[in-house]
């Protein structure tokens, strides 16, 4: 997607900045949106454009203008609600821009039985099938996904998608939540006889 750079980003969640410093070098501009960083709000911290608020407080094609890119590193979950939010950015940016956001992975931490990784700050979990349904509900398209099994969450699913719904991909099909509940009640209930043992 970006032989040439990533043009004009913004992260959501960017924290102390140091992922933020690595998309410098490949960017024409890097935006952070977080309310972490409320102290330093509407200034310039190392060539770093930075908005100490919720994403949901920032009108980003008002006050950023064009984007290219948007990433988020294990901050949806932590988002009351993710379609409102999805919708909101998809409005906000041109339909060429690419999301590409990482969250907890609700089928790894099932499948390795990581319960214990849930955590009390995170309203959601998401697998594919809850995310594409997620993106194609907000009115956008799924690109790809990548797993990654490793980290501190049991693993996570790193996802990219474009605001612009792409007529050639199919419906993002329907999720038998009654199946998945069932599935995921008897996970637990092996992870509990686990612990008491």
């Amino acid at each position: 997607f970006f032989d040439d750079g990533f043009g004009t980003v913004v992260e959501l969640g960017g924290n102390d900045l140091s992922f933020a410093r690595k998309l410098l070098t490949r960017s024409t501009g890097v935006t952070v949106i977080d309310p972490v960083c409320e102290q330093v709000d509407g200034t310039s911290v190392d060539g770093i454009n930075v908005f100490g608020r919720f994403v949901e407080n920032v009108d980003i094609r008002k006050e950023i203008g064009q984007v290219n890119l948007i990433v988020a590193r294990h901050t949806l979950e932590h988002v009351a609600s993710p379609l409102a939010l999805l919708e909101q950015l998809f409005t906000q940016c041109p339909d060429e821009c690419l999301f590409v956001f990482e969250v907890p992975s609700l089928s790894s931490m099932c499948e390795s039985y990581r319960f214990d990784a849930v955590f009390h700050q995170h309203y959601h979990y998401f697998d594919v099938d809850s995310f594409k349904y997620l993106i194609a509900k907000a009115g956008g398209s799924y690109v790809s996904h990548v797993d990654n099994y490793q980290g501190s969450c049991g693993g996570s699913l790193l996802i990219a998608f474009r605001s612009q719904k792409d007529m050639n991909q199919g419906s993002s099909g329907t999720i038998d939540a009654i199946k998945r509940k069932r599935d995921i009640l008897a996970r637990i209930e092996v992870f509990e006889r686990q612990m008491e043992l």
